[in-house]
């Protein structure tokens, strides 16, 4: 698949995520993610970039497939 320097590249071939991708990708609203992160800083999935926070959607995947409730 070519990806054109000026078009954004798919969430699907993303490998750090937006709360916002994140939300969309998973189906999870995006400030349960929030709530999430505030009140777990040490997940694995968090990185920050400057102000940002940013998702590793292969770890977030791995912790996801292994939850049953997240609040």
């Amino acid at each position: 698949m070519e990806v054109k320097i000026n078009e954004p590249v798919p969430i699907w071939l993303k490998e750090g995520l937006s709360i916002e991708e994140a939300g969309q990708l998973y189906g999870i609203v995006k400030t349960t993610l929030r709530e999430l992160i505030k009140n777990n800083p040490d997940l694995p999935f968090i990185k920050s970039v400057g102000n940002k926070t940013v998702i590793s959607k292969q770890q977030f995947n791995e912790w996801f497939q292994n939850q049953s409730v997240i609040k």
